[in-house]
């Protein structure tokens, strides 16, 4: 119901080949996609054909979540550390109040370490 909850409200909750993952770590570049998935689509594509260039050294135009990372910095919703967005690493509880706060503007004051998809579903759902 959570994700249903997401999805209704714009957002990718699920992985390209349509499944929910609950139980997976989440990490940064999983909370970008979802939050920017769709829209990060045309940021892709140009940063692929090299119409817009990567801020960082981490990561490839061909990353699948190249788009939305962008899109997630540009919107004060991740933060870059000494040029790297570190895609792959699992999200902390600051940065899913950073991330929420800035994205729907409400963040939860109860985050748990160790997040997972399952846990943000049910986190950022009632903020939407």
């Amino acid at each position: 119901a959570a994700a249903r909850k997401l999805l209704e409200g714009g957002w990718c909750p699920a992985y390209r080949d349509n499944t929910l993952r609950p139980e997976e770590p989440l990490t940064r570049g999983e909370l970008a996609m979802m939050a920017f998935g769709w829209p990060g689509v045309d940021v892709r594509v140009a940063l692929i054909r090299g119409e817009r260039k990567l801020p960082w050294s981490d990561l490839r135009p061909d990353h699948p979540y190249a788009g939305a990372l962008v899109l997630a910095e540009e919107a004060g919703c991740l933060t870059a550390e000494s040029g790297h967005i570190r895609p792959d690493e699992r999200v902390t509880a600051d940065e899913v109040r950073q991330f929420l706060s800035a994205k729907v503007g409400k963040a939860p004051t109860q985050v748990p370490g160790n997040l997972t998809h399952g846990d943000f579903f049910l986190l950022a759902a009632p903020l939407l």
